[in-house]
């Protein structure tokens, strides 16, 4: 009786050993990484979503999945070659696209894409007068959608605002003397949402600035103009090609 005891405790401490320190391979975490390159696009372009599978195994079959309405929906698949995945995507809509990639019951965290929506600026009402539209050239490159303010002489203020009904979330757009300006002239600029100065610059002939600003929640977007070198009467600086991404 006395052995057979002994024989059951050394079967335990086998089991035990085993199982505290051996790792079978099903006990090994599998886990999947996902990004989309680049983060933001705009609506009709391409983005890549890409990750591994910590496996490193090739042939692994991947769904792609989009979070909405606080659920997750399919949205593609893909394969991995040496535990590699890619996927290219163009969204049919703008917004904020949240992902996960899932192979069974593992799914990797979260990542997200941003897709914009263009519209030109001069689609927007603007109350006030004195914004002009036409093609201008800027510093050398054509702006067919483009927007200039008239200055009455030297060291006046001019304005121009638009009511973005707080719809957008970026302004970009390039910023320059018009080529047709008197080299002479020399401007200040300013952009204000709301009252808050987003950006600014002083610009003169051959130069040309871009803007990418934040307009999110922005009810009222305002340019101003000030020339602090020449008369200044014809509007030398011209807003090329300013769009609101929404």
């Amino acid at each position: 009786m006395l052995q057979r005891y002994r024989f059951v405790l050394v079967a335990l401490a086998l089991v035990g050993l085993g199982s505290a320190g051996i790792a079978s391979p099903a006990s090994a975490a599998t886990t999947i990484s996902g990004a989309a390159s680049p983060l933001k696009i705009d609506l009709g372009q391409v983005a890549t979503l890409s990750g591994r599978v910590s496996t490193g195994a090739t042939g692994t079959k991947l769904a792609i999945e989009r979070g909405r309405n606080g659920g997750w929906y399919p949205y593609g698949t893909a394969t991995t070659r040496a535990g590699a995945w890619s996927l290219r995507v163009k969204p049919t809509s703008s917004g904020r696209y949240a992902f996960r990639v899932r192979a069974g019951s593992v799914t990797s965290p979260t990542f997200y894409l941003s897709v914009y929506k263009l519209t030109y600026l001069d689609t927007y009402a603007h109350p006030t007068n004195g914004w002009n539209e036409a093609a201008i050239s800027i510093n050398g490159k054509v702006y067919g959608r483009s927007g200039y303010e008239v200055n009455n002489f030297s060291g006046s203020i001019n304005k121009v605002d638009f009511d973005l009904a707080r719809k957008g979330r970026r302004l970009a757009m390039v910023v320059g003397l018009r080529d047709d300006a008197d080299s002479r002239h020399r401007v200040v600029w300013q952009v204000f949402g709301d009252g808050r100065l987003l950006a600014s610059g002083q610009t003169q002939l051959g130069q040309s600035t871009k803007v990418d600003v934040d307009v999110s929640n922005v009810l009222r977007l305002e340019f101003q103009t000030q020339c602090v070198k020449g008369s200044c009467y014809s509007g030398p600086v011209g807003f090329g090609d300013p769009i609101i991404r929404s």
